[in-house]
């Protein structure tokens, strides 16, 4: 799998992705994007995707949630939030954090006995570009209807199902289960890595640019000495300026 330093944060309702959202943004600000030319330049820079569920709840009309034209509507939203994301945006210089994405369609499609708007196959290729996916547990949560995703307050069954879906997707995943203060510590831990990864990388380029432009300098000196050795030299007594005027 290609290192594209993308980021899944997923879990059933009320287990803390919001507070760690928060936490993260807090501790890499001055990284989150503000011009996009940052991360063009090639400056490490964040990029947040909220959940587009909540968007679409905020639409008037919007379909019913928990039904098969709302995991639809949201599965076409999400396809073209993200496709516009990875075209506008050079992978290597950006860390993307994504609030719930088509794997979290599917596994509610399948809680609520639904039809997936989206294939186990085509799922699979739609989940390459995530290097890493975090599940917020259920354990040392407290749930709060906030009308979104709350229509199945089995939320264990949701966590399952997901959790499910990773292992046979075979994606990397943590299971985080602490404190809700604590959950957002590995997944900062991993946007540093790679934050930190892309100042190296960012370092080495301008070294061998560096290195370039000397051994280009060092080339031309080369050059010019050696047309300088070739030039003729006046043989001594002769007159190399014209005859004189004594």
């Amino acid at each position: 799998m290609t290192q594209n330093n993308w980021y899944l944060l997923t879990g059933a309702p009320s287990t803390g992705k919001t507070t760690a959202f928060d936490r993260v943004h807090e501790l890499f600000k001055d990284l989150m994007v503000i011009n996009e030319r940052m991360g063009y330049m090639g400056y490490p820079t964040i990029v947040t995707m909220s959940e587009l569920a909540r968007q679409l709840l905020q639409q008037e009309p919007h379909p019913e949630l928990g039904s098969q034209e709302f995991e639809e509507v949201l599965a076409r939203m999400q396809v073209m939030s993200e496709q516009r994301l990875v075209d506008q945006i050079p992978f290597e210089s950006y860390v993307v954090l994504v609030d719930r994405t088509l794997l979290d369609v599917y596994a509610y499609s399948i809680v609520n006995g639904l039809d997936s708007p989206i294939s186990f196959d085509d799922l699979r290729s739609w989940m390459q570009r995530y290097d890493h996916v975090f599940v917020f547990g259920v354990k040392n949560s407290v749930y709060f209807k906030d009308g979104v995703r709350g229509e199945d307050e089995d939320r264990q069954r949701i966590e399952d199902e997901i959790i499910a879906t990773c292992e046979a997707l075979k994606i990397p995943f943590t299971l985080l289960e602490g404190h809700i203060s604590k959950r957002h510590e590995p997944l900062a831990m991993h946007v540093r890595k790679d934050i930190d990864t892309i100042f190296m990388g960012s370092s080495t380029q301008q070294r061998n640019i560096q290195v370039q432009r000397e051994d280009l300098t060092q080339t031309m000196m080369k050059k010019i000495m050696a047309a300088q050795q070739e030039k003729p030299v006046p043989l001594e007594g002769t007159m190399a300026h014209g005859p004189s005027t004594d």
